[in-house]
């Protein structure tokens, strides 16, 4: 008979023992059981998971209050232009009076504004102004604002008086 197909009954033994006992990768024997994790296991995963997310919690506010100031801003530099469409249009005094506290309610929002102007002309024409409009508006009771400045030219002469 072949050596290399005889099987002692200790062998037989040995093997059946492996398959009621079997080992881990590092020599310890495991129960039947031992294939998932233990408690603390789960546990500490748990408390590491909470940790994380409980740390990108504020990223996400901070995200968000970034996102509405860049917003905010965007529409006020759409507003500027048109502040400033709107004062080139009406321009028929010799020296217009500076605004304040002017109110600008689109885009779902109310926005307050000032206009500054300063003749650019030297012979007194006012031909020419340095218009600065300043935009102001609030949010979660914080305050803020804008300024923007431009060159004003006169457009045309004003219209004659009606009769």
């Amino acid at each position: 008979m072949n050596a290399g197909l005889r099987r002692t009954a200790s062998d037989i033994r040995h093997r059946t023992s492996d398959l009621e006992h079997p080992t881990s990768d590092l020599g310890h024997r495991t129960s039947g059981f031992g294939q998932g994790f233990t408690l603390i296991e789960v546990m500490i995963a748990l408390a590491v998971l909470v940790i994380g997310l409980a740390s990108l919690l504020p990223l996400f506010a901070v995200g968000t209050a970034s996102h509405r100031r860049g917003m905010d801003q965007t529409q006020v530099s759409l507003i500027a232009p048109h502040i400033i469409g709107r004062i080139q249009e009406r321009l028929y005094e010799p020296r217009p009076k500076d605004l304040k506290d002017q109110v600008y309610a689109e885009f779902g929002r109310a926005y307050t504004y000032d206009v500054a102007f300063t003749p650019l002309d030297r012979d007194g024409s006012n031909a020419a102004f340095l218009v600065r409009v300043t935009v102001r508006w609030a949010d979660r009771s914080e305050g803020y604002r804008e300024e923007f400045a431009t060159v004003l030219l006169r457009r045309g002469t004003p219209p004659a008086p009606a009769r």
